[in-house]
């Protein structure tokens, strides 16, 4: 990348850039006769360098936008730990088996995260509530006779 070309990138995307991802710093180092880096530290410690030498501003720009949605984590090959001759045609399951994919996308802290999930309320929980009820009724009805 070209230093004129990096540095109206920088004015320009950069900044809009680390305003729109507060989850993420964006350093950027200047080193003299020689390629600037890019480095982006996540909330979470972790960091990612990419050195602009060879980069057009499309391939930049891309860069960034897949390290929006990224924890910073290094991708790791997940290994089972067991082992079957037959494996289940649904497959191991994962941490990550039913978490909706747009938690990716949300912006903490998320009130809608930190709720707890609404249950329906069970069969036993319903057959409890109907004898209390059925209980109370008695008492009224055997109170109102009983005072007569």
């Amino acid at each position: 990348m070209r230093t004129h070309v990096f540095r109206d990138f920088i004015e320009n995307q950069v900044v809009d850039f680390a305003k729109q991802n507060p989850g993420i710093v964006v350093y950027l180092k200047p080193r003299r006769h020689r390629a600037p880096h890019v480095k982006l530290e996540y909330l979470n410690g972790e960091t990612e360098i990419l050195s602009a030498k060879c980069l057009s501003e499309r391939e930049l720009r891309q860069w960034l936008e897949v390290a929006r949605g990224s924890s910073g984590e290094p991708v790791a090959r997940l290994r089972k730990m067991q082992h079957t001759d037959r494996p289940s045609i649904q497959g191991v399951w994962t941490p990550w088996t039913s978490v909706p994919p747009q938690t990716n996308l949300e912006t903490f802290p998320s009130e809608e995260g930190y709720r707890a999930p609404q249950r329906e309320q069970t069969a036993t929980e319903k057959l409890r509530e109907l004898f209390a009820r059925q209980q109370e009724q008695k008492q009224l009805t055997e109170g109102t006779t009983g005072t007569s």
